[in-house]
């Protein structure tokens, strides 16, 4: 986040928080949430995990990819200032059970209008993203992955402003944010410089029709396996970078060296839910544009779910595309004695740069949530995956997998997806 602003935030906190301590006697209240999920493909072709996660498992059951405890500590300072503190383990990036702090901020509540906060806070991307480590406060067995995917981070370290007003018969809400992140993957580490984005919310009845827009820039590589095997790739890509006679051959170089130089995109989220009891519906749709070779997508995600007692059949469908990077890229040079290794160049950015963004695929969902306790829920769920390249060697959520040759097991691009998990809170 800027300097400027934040020490003006830090100015009106330290102001105003002598005032609010000699009010009240603060108040602690711990709570908590966890899952204890199980998961299982059909196929030993392809494997599931988080995409910051180190494994995926394939064809066998495995608690690791959707198992998580968090631990929350709320701090209720009197009416107008509030702090929380939350811790979320689960498996990571290096493969093991790992605390990390999601949530650490002070809210202030200047009046019923504006709300000011200040610290670590999950980045309200999606209509999802503040929630999608609970497994219990989801309707499915997790938070919608195609539309949560649409986004590499997971929270930022800043500021936010809110301000909501009766508009009509519903209530609206404004809110814009803006801070700094960095975030790990299994092969790769990164920082950004600038997080920043604004969210509005109507709330009419039981509907919640929601829009948000979130804005990265001075993104860059700065650690990872990914980062140290492919410099030689990049050393060879800047050698024939003077001789590229088209424009898809330079465009390609320049976005590949954003990786370390710095990149940016930005990401727009449309979402409509409803809510009256007895039905519930969840849709949104997201897109991300960059401008580096990651590629651009768009996601696509509808979930239906009746409460019928304390039982809730569901039912969804959803899909992800990359849109810009599924075709083998051609590098034509100027210089004919370089064509050779321009064609070698190539042939790796496709392979190990492009194809394993085409994940390309629709899922069909069908489950059943069992409610036994008021603070405890059962989860049975079935997604029917359909991908669209079968050859890809594709990572993220689903892992293509090798033989004990160390080549890709012959994938027919028909996936079944089996979760069971027992959400909980206290």
């Amino acid at each position: 986040m800027p300097i400027r602003p934040l020490l003006l935030l830090l100015g009106l906190l330290a102001l105003n928080l002598p005032a609010a301590l000699a009010e009240d006697t603060p108040q602690l209240h711990l709570s908590g949430f966890g899952s204890l999920a199980a998961t299982r493909t059909d196929d030993p072709a392809i494997g599931f995990k988080r995409n910051f996660q180190a494994r995926a498992n394939a064809d066998e059951w495995s608690f690791e990819a959707d198992s998580r405890l968090g631990i929350q500590l709320d701090l209720q300072l009197n009416p107008s200032w509030q702090g929380v503190v939350q811790v979320v383990g689960m498996q990571r990036e290096r493969g093991k059970f790992q605390p990390t702090v999601e949530w650490a901020n002070l809210a202030w509540e200047v009046n019923p209008n504006w709300r000011l906060r200040l610290g670590r806070m999950v980045t309200p991307v999606t209509s999802t993203s503040e929630s999608r480590e609970v497994g219990y406060a989801q309707l499915g067995a997790r938070a919608p992955l195609e539309t949560v995917g649409i986004y590499p981070m997971v929270g930022h370290d800043g500021a936010d402003l809110r301000y909501r007003q009766s508009l009509g018969s519903g209530e609206a809400r404004v809110q814009v944010f803006a801070g700094q992140t960095a975030f790990k993957l299994p092969f790769l580490e990164y920082e950004v410089d600038q997080v920043a984005g604004a969210l509005f919310t109507y709330t009419l009845n039981d509907w919640t029709l929601r829009y948000a827009h979130t804005r990265i820039r001075d993104a860059r590589a700065t650690g990872g396996s990914y980062l140290e095997t492919t410099r030689p790739l990049v050393a060879g890509l800047n050698m024939i970078a003077p001789f590229c006679a088209a424009t898809l051959c330079s465009d390609t170089i320049t976005r590949i060296n954003r990786l370390s130089s710095g990149w940016g995109g930005h990401f727009n989220v449309l979402s409509l839910g409803y809510e009256d009891g007895s039905w519930s519906l969840q849709t949104e749709y997201a897109t991300r544009k960059l401008d580096t070779f990651v590629s651009d997508g768009r996601s696509l995600v509808a979930l239906l779910g009746y409460h019928h007692g304390e039982l809730t059949p569901y039912l969804g469908f959803s899909r992800a595309d990359s849109t810009n990077r599924q075709r083998a890229v051609q590098f034509a040079v100027s210089n004919p004695a370089l064509q050779p290794t321009a064609n070698m160049l190539a042939g790796i950015v496709s392979r190990n740069l492009y194809e394993p963004q085409a994940a390309n695929r629709k899922l069909y969902t069908l489950g059943l949530r069992w409610d036994v306790h008021e603070q405890l829920a059962l989860k049975f769920q079935l997604d029917q995956i359909r991908h669209k390249y079968t050859d890809a060697n594709y990572n993220g959520f689903y892992v293509r997998q090798p033989d004990a040759n160390g080549q890709l097991r012959p994938y027919d691009g028909r996936l079944r997806l089996y979760s069971l998990s027992a959400d909980f809170v206290f």
